[in-house]
């Protein structure tokens, strides 16, 4: 256990698996709070109460990624939105009374969202960038600011907070349960589609995470695709892809009475990752068609 220079916290979620699984080859620590026998035989699982007893465990880390959360998928009450902060930020103010229980300092990566900036407004219409400060605030950049402020002031120079757009991968996330009203041919654009909408495929993020370990720059990070897309060009461009047409347009006023639809589809946001393009990283899937592979 001893030469784990690598710690996954949140370890039974979708991008934590998918992590796990990159980095087979390599001691890792998977910590989340039901562990299950891990895939590979050089990873270990410990549960957050194995952990909190022995947080010498910690020692060798070098890079500790918190990838927990509780789902977005639900409904937006006020109960809900909590469960959602408290789900992510609770997991990181425990790690950082561990480490300095410890008096250790790895670097740290923690999952935020593009919902950071808020939605565009009439002032600002251009891609945000990591130099961008929110604009009009929502649900989901009220998440994201509760997130990055949960560790202590002094680890701020060693963390990274990863600004992810949404995840598409056909093994999991959001992509397949987008992909079955389209099978049932009832994809439909919600709103006029013009919102902008900020995505990155799996292995785009998985490796943009691994790329950090390297950085020498801190601080926030945009892990998503250098072109982002619209709402609407996207269900057009999955329809396709799935030999479908979307030919179903809901109003925005029906739309907003779902809450889920009224928090994160029709407020999206356009996000350039200028940093990780500014280090060299090069994208598998810059842009959507070529991630759906439609023309």
């Amino acid at each position: 256990m001893d030469n784990c220079r690598i710690v996954i916290l949140g370890a039974n979620g979708f991008l934590a698996r998918a992590l796990a699984k990159k980095l087979a080859n390599q001691p890792v620590l998977l910590i989340s709070r039901k562990p299950k026998t891990p895939a590979s035989s050089k990873h270990q699982a410990y549960s957050w109460d194995q952990l909190i007893a022995n947080p010498s465990i910690l020692k060798a880390s070098e890079h500790i990624y918190s990838l927990c959360g509780k789902s977005l998928l639900g409904l937006w009450t006020q109960k809900f939105k909590e469960e959602l902060i408290n789900s992510r930020t609770e997991p990181i103010k425990m790690l950082d009374e561990l480490l300095t229980k410890i008096n250790h300092n790895p670097r740290i990566y923690i999952a935020s969202g593009v919902g950071y900036y808020g939605h565009p407004s009439t002032e600002h219409t251009a891609p945000f960038t990591e130099l961008d400060t929110v604009h009009n605030k929502n649900a989901l950049s009220h998440i994201a600011h509760a997130v990055e402020n949960s560790l202590s002031k002094n680890r701020k120079n060693n963390t990274f907070y990863l600004r992810i757009g949404v995840v598409l991968s056909n093994d999991g996330g959001l992509l397949p349960l987008m992909k079955l009203p389209h099978y049932l041919f009832i994809g439909a654009v919600f709103g006029d589609g013009k919102q902008p909408m900020s995505w990155i495929s799996l292995d785009d993020v998985i490796n943009a995470m691994i790329h950090l370990q390297s950085s020498t720059q801190a601080g926030a990070y945009n892990l998503c695709a250098p072109n982002p897309t619209t709402h609407g060009e996207f269900t057009h461009a999955l329809s396709k892809s799935l030999n479908r047409t979307a030919r179903i347009r809901i109003p925005t006023w029906v739309a907003k009475q779902s809450s889920l639809v009224s928090n994160t589809i029709l407020l999206g946001q356009a996000v350039i990752p200028e940093k990780l393009l500014s280090e060299g990283f090069e994208f598998k899937h810059p842009t959507i068609k070529t991630y759906l592979q439609v023309s």
